[in-house]
């Protein structure tokens, strides 16, 4: 026989081979959890894509975030985008403390939990700020409640200014670079001129605290850095900011100050109680898919989207490739059944039932998305299909309301906050489940 011609034949048949083993068909019938889902949703549901929260799986991670707590707790608002959410988690973790990083949640907030202690994530445009004075609501105290986020002298002399405009004294609090270097001040030194400019205006603006968001420990590579010494070199950066502050200006230095840091990725990191006194954290809470890390490992998935089979096709039928179908059915069986699902493009994965697939050569739709399976995940018309959200800030806000459901059971829905800051509010209910 040839030599070539052999060793062509077997290079194309080896080839044939790993295709039909990489595309063999993967799929798997529901998990138990999600078969009951389906089912009660096409019992009880409103056959359209939802937003759900499964709260025993919400409460359980809630126990595993208080058993790494060794300071105080404040609540991400962006990440659980919920009045009603927002409340409940406040009540299970005995905090009043909120972190706000968009300026119509800070005037929702304000209104319906007149009592909270507010602590901005990220500098606002001084407009912003403005703003929310200007729509401020019910009895929420801003001298005594809200502390801006500054981290440049420019940005502190608009403060300034704003307090002088609307005659109201603000609380400041400073973002300082622990090594995630997303902020301004980036040295120690750097503190002399804001301090400078605080000790000429205490009747305006009044230092409160540091912020140091750490989110970078554990996504550096662990090739570069192990996540441990990532926090040790970050948590140690804090400290010198407040040695510093101790030793250069301790006229400001007070034992109420914010000492805040943390977010889910390093939460588990700073139970050892190093330095800060105020910790964030909410994305765990519900664990949305980029939350999949080792160190959240006790935390378990607790949103997920739900949207129903509008139709079933066999095959992969691409526009003007009608000769490919069979051949792509027999070299791709992962994608011998097509699914057309009621909206999608969110930044999700399918979830449910396994072995579901984006179609890249059809494309993606907001209104009718495909998904790529095979006989094997047994789908009907009708049925539901699961996808878990990359990330919760945004996604949620995409479906209106939350739906909760316990013991597999609905329950009700909340709404999510809105994007004005000064319509007329409905003060959401009490939360009961």
């Amino acid at each position: 026989m040839n030599r070539k011609k052999f060793l062509a034949t077997l290079g194309v048949l080896g080839l044939g081979a790993y295709t039909l083993y990489h595309n063999r068909a993967q799929g798997e019938p529901y998990s138990e959890y999600f078969h009951a889902l389906n089912e009660k949703l096409k019992s009880e549901g409103s056959y359209k894509p939802s937003l759900i929260i499964d709260m025993d799986i919400l409460d359980k991670n809630i126990e595993v975030l208080k058993s790494n707590l060794t300071v105080d707790y404040r609540i991400v608002v962006k990440s659980i985008p919920s009045a009603n959410l927002v409340k409940y988690i406040m009540e299970k973790t005995s905090t009043k403390k909120l972190m706000m990083f968009h300026q119509p949640f800070i005037n929702h907030m304000a209104k319906l939990v007149p009592d909270s202690d507010i602590l901005l994530g990220k500098p606002m445009p001084v407009k912003a700020a403005e703003i929310f004075y200007k729509d401020l609501e019910g009895s929420f105290d801003p001298t005594t409640q809200l502390q801006w986020l500054v981290d440049t002298k420019e940005r502190l002399v608009q403060y300034l200014e704003l307090s002088k405009k609307i005659g109201k004294k603000m609380l400041i609090s400073l973002e300082i670079d622990v090594n995630m270097h997303r902020c301004n001040i980036r040295e120690p030194e750097q503190l002399d001129e804001l301090f400078a400019i605080f000790k000429a205006n205490p009747q305006h603006i009044v230092f409160n605290g540091f912020m140091g968001y750490d989110g970078h420990v554990t996504n550096v590579p662990s090739f570069l850095e192990a996540p441990e010494k990532t926090y040790e070199k970050s948590i140690t950066r804090y400290e010198e900011f407040i040695a510093y502050t101790k030793k250069n200006h301790s006229e400001f230095w007070r034992e109420d100050l914010c000492l805040n840091g943390g977010g889910s990725p390093s939460i588990t990191f700073h139970k050892d109680g190093r330095c800060i006194n105020d910790v964030s954290a909410s994305s765990c809470l519900v664990k949305a898919y980029q939350f999949d890390k080792d160190v959240l490992a006790e935390f378990q998935p607790a949103c997920f989207i739900a949207t129903p089979i509008l139709k079933i096709m066999d095959g992969l039928n691409l526009p003007s490739l009608d000769f490919a179908t069979k051949p792509l059915k027999f070299l791709a069986p992962n994608a011998s059944k097509t699914y057309f699902t009621y909206g999608g493009k969110w930044m999700a994965k399918f979830e449910s039932p396994k072995g579901l697939s984006k179609s890249e050569a059809y494309g993606e739709s907001t209104n009718q998305c495909i998904a790529c399976g095979d006989e094997k995940q047994n789908l009907k018309v009708d049925d539901y299909i699961f996808l878990r959200p990359y990330q919760s800030e945004f996604v949620f806000l995409q479906f209106g309301a939350l739906n909760l459901y316990r013991k597999g059971k609905p329950l009700e829905r909340w709404d999510v906050l809105g994007q004005e800051s000064n319509p007329d509010i409905i003060s959401p209910t009490t939360p009961t489940v």
